[in-house]
């Protein structure tokens, strides 16, 4: 008979296996509090293109895609183009899309991959930091095409605030502020998975768990001969 115990390793495998497409989706306004949810993530800082360039599409570090901007975006890059993006430590350099002076962009959303333990998984976590062009306090939201959102006042002269999520077939997403904002900044993303890592003695229990219920299986086909 298999024990109790080793069915229970098989259905704890694969219940982490399935728990990314299963979960829901979950908005974060705290960089800190999406990564004690986010198993594995990576950082993307750099983008690509020269400084006042208008790109039609990022690819990130992970392979996830914003394309499809519904106005476009100017490359800037943080101490020069950009005056400010303080409270993140090292942001000079740092380089964020402007608006170029819309309070609104839609775009759509492409999860690529990121590495858990040498292996391929899918995005099912991301994040970004966003800064009113203006020098004063303004509301920005960060609005999914499911309908979820999450709302900050963001002061222009402190520091780009997180804005996140997590949960699978997120397609596009719409940032806003106030109009008298003049616009906004968007840089700093981050690309993660939820799913945790098994612990090597899971793996075991599973591996064993497996061939238990295959050696029960063969015996009771020989038995049945």
């Amino acid at each position: 008979m298999v024990s109790n115990k080793l069915v229970s390793s098989i259905g704890v495998g694969f219940a982490l296996m399935s728990a990314s497409a299963a979960h829901a989706v979950t908005m974060y306004n705290d960089l800190a509090a999406w990564q004690v949810d986010v198993s594995t993530f990576q950082g993307t800082s750099a983008l690509p293109g020269a400084e006042f360039s208008q790109p039609s599409s990022l690819i990130l570090s992970g392979g996830s895609i914003l394309d499809n901007f519904s106005s476009a975006v100017e490359k800037r890059v943080v101490g020069s183009g950009w005056a400010t993006w303080p409270g993140q430590p090292g942001s000079n350099g740092t380089s964020v899309y402007y608006t170029g002076g819309a309070s609104s962009v839609t775009m759509d959303f492409t999860g690529g991959h990121v590495l858990q333990a040498g292996n391929p998984v899918p995005v099912d976590a991301f994040g970004m930091f966003i800064e009113p062009s203006s020098f004063g306090v303004f509301d920005i939201t960060l609005q999914l095409a499911g309908g979820q959102s999450v709302t900050q006042s963001v002061e222009g002269s402190a520091g780009a605030q997180f804005f996140g999520w997590t949960g699978l077939a997120v397609t596009s997403f719409t940032v806003s502020a106030d109009p008298s904002a003049s616009g906004f900044a968007f840089g700093q993303f981050y690309e993660g998975n939820t799913v945790p890592v098994p612990e090597p003695g899971t793996y075991a229990l599973m591996l064993a768990g497996l061939g238990a219920v295959g050696f029960v299986a063969r015996r009771r086909k020989a038995s049945n001969r």
